[in-house]
């Protein structure tokens, strides 16, 4: 990883000799791969924001029987395209 970084910058200043230039260009280049992780993040985020009030009535229904409030629970996510995970 440290290779790959090392050698985009190198790369960045043999285009323009200037170390503070080309570390701008490198963060510049990091943000734009790393943008649409941070916005499907974020939407996945909001959606579970926006459901909270589902999942806890769901939970409370639940609360005894844990397996059934998985299946439900997991149900609820493939209902409504949510990926608890992230």
């Amino acid at each position: 990883m440290f290779d790959l970084i090392a050698s985009v910058l190198a790369w960045f200043y043999s285009l323009f000799p200037s170390y503070g230039f080309a570390v701008g260009m490198l963060t510049i280049t990091v943000m734009v791969v790393v943008t649409p992780l941070t916005l499907k993040s974020t939407r996945s985020m909001l959606q579970m924001q926006r459901l909270q009030p589902e999942l806890k009535a769901i939970q409370a229904e639940y609360k005894d029987d844990r397996q059934k409030m998985n299946e439900q629970l997991m149900a609820f996510y493939q209902e409504n395209g949510i990926n608890p995970l992230g």
